[in-house]
C-alpha cells in the first residue's frame, strides 16, 4: 500500500491516538515520518513535511504568498517540495489534473520501490526517474529484506557509485564488506528513518536511523551523488556511508 496524505483535513479525518503526552506537532511529524509522499495545500502540514525532508507536493492558489515566488515548480526553501500552481484564481482543476498525471507516472515506480521484498523480485536499476531519496529508500528496503541469496545486497550494489565500485568491488568483496562490522546493522534491520541533512544540485546527504532486531538505535550518514557515467548520466548513486554511531537501546 502506498501511503499518502492528500490534505491536512484528511489527517484529521483518519484520526490518531489521542496521547496527551505527545504534543500535537510531534504527533503530526510522527505520522508524516511514515509516509512516502505528502500532498497538501499551503498549510502547516506542507511546511512541517518539507522541513523534515519528506517528498511534498504543494498546491498553491493563484495569489500564493510571497515566499513561494512565482512561475517556478521548485521551492527556494524546501529542496524536496514540488509546487503545483493555479492558472486561474479559484480554479483547482488544472492543479488536480497535473497532480493526477504525476501520480500516474510514479505509481508503478513506487510499487517497485516500496514493495521490494519478494524472493525473486526483479532488481531495480538506476534511472534518471529516481530522485536521491528514492535511491536511499530502495537500498535500505532491500537490505532490510535481504535473503539467503543476498538479493538485498545485490540491489544495493547496483546503486553504488561507479567510482566507488572501483574501490569496494568486485561484488563479492562488496558483499563481504556489508556483512562486516561497519554495515552489519543494516542487514535485516527492524526499521529505518531517512532524514535530509543537506543538499546541493549534485549531492544529497541523509541521516539514517536504524533500529536493529535487538532494539539498538544506530545512526549512519548516507551520501548520494549524481553519476557522470555515460550509461546513466545524472542518475543518483550512493558514494559513501559513514561509520555507525551506536545510540544505545531504544525505549
Amino acid at each position: 500500500m502506498i501511503r499518502f496524505i492528500y490534505t491536512s483535513l484528511f489527517i484529521l479525518s483518519i484520526g490518531y491516538p489521542q496521547d496527551p503526552i505527545v504534543p500535537e506537532g510531534d504527533r503530526l511529524r510522527n505520522i508524516i515520518e511514515n509516509l512516502d509522499l505528502v500532498i497538501s495545500v499551503d498549510t502547516s502540514l506542507a511546511h512541517i513535511s518539507a522541513t523534515a525532508g519528506k517528498k511534498t507536493w504543494i498546491m498553491l492558489a493563484k495569489n500564493a504568498r510571497w515566499h513561494w515566488l512565482t512561475n517556478r515548480r521548485e521551492s527556494l526553501w524546501y529542496p524536496t517540495a514540488t509546487l503545483f500552481r493555479q492558472e486561474k484564481m479559484g480554479d483547482w482543476n488544472d492543479v488536480i489534473n497535473s497532480i493526477g498525471m504525476e501520480l500516474k507516472k510514479i505509481t508503478v515506480l513506487f510499487m517497485f520501490i516500496f514493495y521490494f521484498s519478494e524472493l525473486n523480485a526483479e532488481l531495480i536499476k538506476p534511472s534518471k526517474k529516481l530522485d536521491p531519496y528514492d535511491v536511499v529508500k530502495i537500498q535500505l528496503k532491500a537490505l532490510k529484506n535481504n535473503n539467503e541469496k543476498d538479493q538485498g545486497i545485490r540491489q544495493t550494489w547496483l546503486f553504488a557509485h561507479p567510482d566507488n565500485k572501483k574501490i569496494t568491488g568486485p561484488y563479492e568483496r562488496f558483499r563481504i564488506m556489508i556483512y562486516g562490522q561497519q554495515y552489519k546493522y543494516l542487514i535485516n534491520h527492524s526499521s529505518h528513518k531517512i532524514k535530509l541533512l543537506s543538499n546541493s544540485p549534485n549531492t544529497h546527504i541523509y541521516r539514517i536511523e536504524i533500529v536493529t532486531n535487538d532494539k539498538k538505535l544506530i545512526f549512519y550518514e548516507w551520501h548520494v551523488q549524481k553519476g557522470s557515467d555515460d550509461n546513466c548520466k545524472n542518475c543518483w548513486f550512493t558514494t559513501a556511508v559513514s561509520q555507525p554511531v551506536d545510540q544505545g537501546n531504544t525505549i
